[in-house]
């Protein structure tokens, strides 16, 4: 009696969907940013308090889990850098502000692991910068306008309902083109753009603070999050979620499985009369400062030795010698880059009068 009543349970446990537990979802996120922190806020996606409301969200088992809206418990897999080795096992990759600056050969890898059937979500102001190009779009330049729903497609749609009206309302970067892409946000240009590449699926939108925590402290963050911006969120990580099959070979990538940490600092930050624009391990060739409206306000060079040199001041002032006010900016760098690679990257400052 008691073994046919246990495979009556076994046949009706197989019979319903979500029952028995599928294998989780492994997501790589770096384990910690390469730019410098604003004030006392955490950008690392994993353990930082920027994102703690989302993290918090795609972690509850009633949304990804095995009786969820998504059959698969979430699990987080953290490296400093994004190799072939780091990507075994792992099923998706989660960038954000923290992959502000991603090395050719980071590059590489992720386009290779897409290419093979995994997922990859980045969500954040370089996402176009970094990897338009690996997927056949091109970056475009800073925008300010709110980044909209502009189609009614993944993720905008999708197992957790349908996202609405303004997604990324702050400062952001945009697609000068997204070639194969299908644009699902824009502000008159595209914003957020899904791609297929062969059998994987990739995200690329250009802001963060669209989905940050309300801990974030302003002026280095603006707390976005609301239940439509969720719903985009979670449909992402559903719409890039590979089969259960999936195994990256990182043997087909065909780059080193190291790459030289290279960061972006600015000390110190906050700021009341100067401070240095620093790229550890490569030499600066251009830095341009942007105030929150995306106005190029400022353009540095790297002094005698341009091209040479490792770091340049900047005193607060615009190109007009004019003394701008307290609030945020972002610093964008041109630098040669590991192994002689030319490389863009950001670091948000605060000046304080």
């Amino acid at each position: 009696m008691k073994i046919t009543m246990g495979i009556v349970l076994l046949v009706a446990l197989l019979a319903t969907p979500g029952r028995l537990n599928a294998s989780p979802l492994r997501a790589f996120t770096f384990s910690q940013p390469r730019a410098t922190t604003c004030m006392d806020d955490d950008w690392a996606f994993a353990t930082g308090n920027a994102f703690t409301s989302v993290r918090n969200a795609i972690l509850n088992p009633a949304n990804f889990g095995p009786a969820g809206i998504v059959p698969r418990s979430i699990e987080f897999v953290s490296d400093t850098l994004l190799t072939p080795a780091a990507l075994i096992g792992v099923d998706i990759i989660l960038l954000s502000v923290q992959a502000d600056s991603l090395h050719a050969t980071e590059k590489l890898t992720a386009q290779e692991f897409v290419r093979q059937g995994g997922g990859l979500f980045y969500f954040g102001n370089n996402a176009a910068r970094n990897l338009a190009e690996s997927f056949g779009g091109l970056p475009g330049g800073v925008n300010a306008p709110c980044g909209a729903v502009s189609a009614a497609i993944p993720p905008v749609t999708g197992p957790f309902g349908t996202a609405s009206g303004c997604i990324a309302p702050n400062y952001h970067l945009s697609f000068a083109s997204p070639g194969p892409g299908s644009v699902f946000l824009s502000d008159g240009a595209p914003v957020g753009v899904t791609y297929t590449l062969e059998s994987g699926r990739a995200i690329l939108l250009n802001d963060e603070e669209w989905i940050c925590h309300t801990t974030v402290t302003p002026p280095c963050g603006v707390s976005g999050n609301n239940g439509t911006r969720f719903t985009l969120f979670m449909n992402a990580l559903a719409w890039i979620n590979p089969s259960e099959s999936f195994e990256f070979d990182p043997g087909q990538v065909g780059v080193p499985e190291t790459a030289p940490a290279v960061a972006l600092i600015a000390t110190p930050n906050p700021f009341a009369d100067r401070t240095t624009i620093r790229v550890d391990g490569s030499g600066l060739v251009q830095v341009t400062i942007f105030d929150a409206a995306g106005r190029s306000v400022r353009r540095l060079s790297a002094g005698a030795s341009a091209g040479h040199g490792d770091a340049v001041e900047w005193d607060g002032m615009d190109d007009s010698g004019r003394r701008l006010p307290s609030g945020i900016y972002l610093v964008r760098v041109e630098s040669e880059g590991g192994g002689g690679d030319g490389d863009v990257r950001t670091v948000r400052v605060w000046l304080v009068r």
